[in-house]
Parts: structure tokens; C-alpha cells; sequence
């Protein structure tokens, strides 16, 4: 069942990169989170949209909420790659598509990547030296990003309609409500002479 805007979030536990336990509900106490679905490790189109997010990660932590990529990939060829790349994202890594699943991110059909925005955007990403690398996933994989919020509400849904549909970071962020409220500072009462 697709997921829809203020729908309960679904809660699971995983292993993020870096060995990392993770579960879903209980790191929601702390801070929003975002989790952005891709494809595999492998595709160019990926290795350019976490290019992209590592450089915008600063734009996350500013508004106080957790990035997390789900890649089908296995962990250590996240890791590898993470590390060639020295990437401070967090990932966890769905080879078995648990989390793909859960929360519905389907597999398109052969349209998904032959769609023009997919060729125009695989074409952009080789000429900036994100190449093929080994497969490791579904070449149909479609994207997804979801926001969550302190109370495991989805604040935010976008289900991609083809391969390479992964709405920006500034499309993300501004259609997620105010999440926190800033922390009010305690009026200090005037010093009297």
C-alpha cells in the first residue's frame, strides 16, 4: 500500500554504514528524519544524486533533520564506495528489500529507464565520471524520498515516477513542515543596582 502524507511511519530496525544499529521510531526522538531511496551503488545516476547529497548535507543538518540513503547495495560495497569518495552520508544498505517493501517503493517496468529524463540524466552523469559500475540491483528500481517527523508521521512523500525522478534537497526541505520548534531561550530578569 503506497504511503501518503501524515501516514504513520512505518518503524523497522537496521544496520546503517559504519556497523551502526539503528531503529526507525526510536532515532525519530531525537530529530526528523529524511531516508531518500535509490537504486544500487552501481548505476551513474545514483552515484550522482549522492554526490549531490553529500554536497547538500550541510542544508539538512541546518534544518535539524537526519539524512539517510537506502541503497539495494550490500554493505561492503556501500562501504567501499563510501570510502572512496569520503562520504560523510549515512546509508543502510537493502540488498534483501526489506525497507524497499515496507514502505512500497516499487520496481518500475522497462519505461522507468527508458525514459527520456532517465537517458538525459544517466548521458549528464557519465560525463562527469560517474560511470556504470557493477551491477548489484534492479535497473527498474524506482525512487523515493520520505520525511518523518518526532511523532512517526510522514511529513513528506514522493514516490519517483521513473529511474532518475528524485526530487531536489530545496523540494524536500521546503515542503516538510517546521518539524522542531527552536529552542526558546529563557528571558533573564534585569539585574537591579
Amino acid at each position: 500500500m503506497t504511503l501518503k502524507l501524515n501516514d504513520d511511519a512505518p518503524d523497522f530496525n537496521a544496520i546503517l554504514t559504519g556497523n551502526e544499529p539503528f531503529n526507525f521510531h526510536k532515532a525519530l526522538n531525537r530529530s526528523p528524519i529524511c531516508l531518500i531511496f535509490l537504486r544500487y551503488i552501481g548505476c551513474p545516476i545514483c552515484r550522482q544524486r549522492l554526490t549531490e547529497l553529500e554536497g547538500e548535507l550541510n542544508q539538512y543538518i541546518k534544518q535539524d533533520v537526519r539524512l539517510i540513503v537506502v541503497l539495494e547495495s550490500p554493505m561492503d560495497r556501500v562501504e567501499d564506495y563510501f570510502f572512496k569518495k569520503a562520504f560523510n552520508l549515512q546509508a543502510i544498505p537493502d540488498p534483501d528489500r526489506k525497507l524497499y517493501d515496507l514502505f512500497d517503493v516499487e520496481k518500475g517496468k522497462i519505461g522507468a529507464i527508458l525514459h527520456p529524463q532517465v537517458l538525459k540524466s544517466a548521458a549528464k552523469a557519465t560525463v562527469k565520471g560517474h560511470m556504470h559500475g557493477a551491477p548489484g540491483g534492479s535497473e527498474t528500481q524506482l525512487p523515493a524520498a520520505f520525511v518523518a517527523t518526532k511523532d512517526a508521521k510522514l511529513a513528506y512523500v514522493n514516490y519517483g515516477e521513473h529511474a532518475a525522478d528524485t526530487p531536489p534537497t530545496e523540494t524536500i526541505l521546503a515542503n516538510s513542515p517546521p518539524l522542531y520548534a527552536p529552542k526558546k531561550k529563557r528571558k533573564q530578569s534585569p539585574v537591579s543596582a
